[in-house]
């Protein structure tokens, strides 16, 4: 074996080694974001191959079905079945899996369309820990950078969901595409922070002195040696990817 080869393969290792959080134990530091996924079919399919491969947490989007209104639709009976089912597959390969939680800000909502969103994003996460899911992510959508006035609304959700779930559920937040936050606008209930793709290392790590929140950074292409040097740097924690060729480069 080549030295080239040799170091490839620790790097590899130091991806795949066990990572652990004060609320969460993932097999890995690969974090996967395959995009809507389905309980049946071909995204199944792809949930279960990545997890074979070494991925450590599933971050599942279109768990919670959205209404032509732009509100979370309750789960029916069929479908938490299906959801549990997909679970249990998926848990037998020691793979975590959260539930992608999608929520839409419209401009100017009034006090009381901010509580119906945070009774119903709060009944979605109950149901998410009683099928059987690891944690849960919170995405938004109608917000392209996290200002104080859609800080004030996740704040509001954040604590209906922390009370549906209890302390010892984690709490994702997947941050607007524009990759910025400050650090004092993020609710103090969160646990974990997925960047945007394009944030950059500095940035990250940052946000992770800060809050002292767990930080994932997309892998965007970037070679693994430096993935690993950011992760071995205590800036970053996961590294976060979005299709199964990336991770096959990542891994393979």
């Amino acid at each position: 074996m080549s030295i080239r080869s040799e170091l490839c393969r620790r790097e590899r290792d130091f991806l795949l080694f066990p990572w652990v959080h004060r609320l969460l134990w993932l097999p890995s530091r690969v974090v996967m974001s395959p995009g809507c996924v389905s309980p049946t079919g071909e995204s199944s399919e792809l949930c279960a191959r990545a997890a074979e491969q070494g991925v450590g947490l599933v971050l599942a989007e279109g768990v919670f079905p959205l209404g032509a209104a732009g509100e979370l639709r309750p789960l029916g009976g069929r479908e938490l079945r299906a959801w549990k089912q997909w679970l249990r597959a998926l848990h037998r390969s020691a793979c975590r899996v959260a539930a992608g939680l999608e929520l839409v800000l419209p401009p100017g909502a009034n006090r009381g369309a901010v509580q119906r969103m945070a009774e119903l994003a709060a009944a979605a996460a109950a149901d998410a820990r009683r099928l059987g899911f690891d944690a849960l992510e919170l995405q938004t959508r109608g917000a392209s950078a996290l200002s104080p006035d859609v800080a004030r609304v996740l704040s509001r959700v954040m604590h209906a969901l922390r009370r549906a779930v209890g302390r010892r559920f984690p709490l994702l937040l997947r941050l607007p595409a524009d990759g910025g936050a400050a650090a004092e606008l993020l609710p103090t209930e969160l646990d974990m922070v997925a960047c945007a793709a394009g944030t950059s290392p500095d940035a990250a790590a940052a946000l992770r002195n800060r809050t002292g929140r767990a930080v994932m950074l997309s892998s965007a292409g970037a070679p693994l040696p430096w993935l690993t040097r950011q992760l071995r740097d205590g800036g970053v924690d996961l590294v976060l990817v979005h299709d199964v060729a990336e991770l096959q480069r990542l891994l393979h």
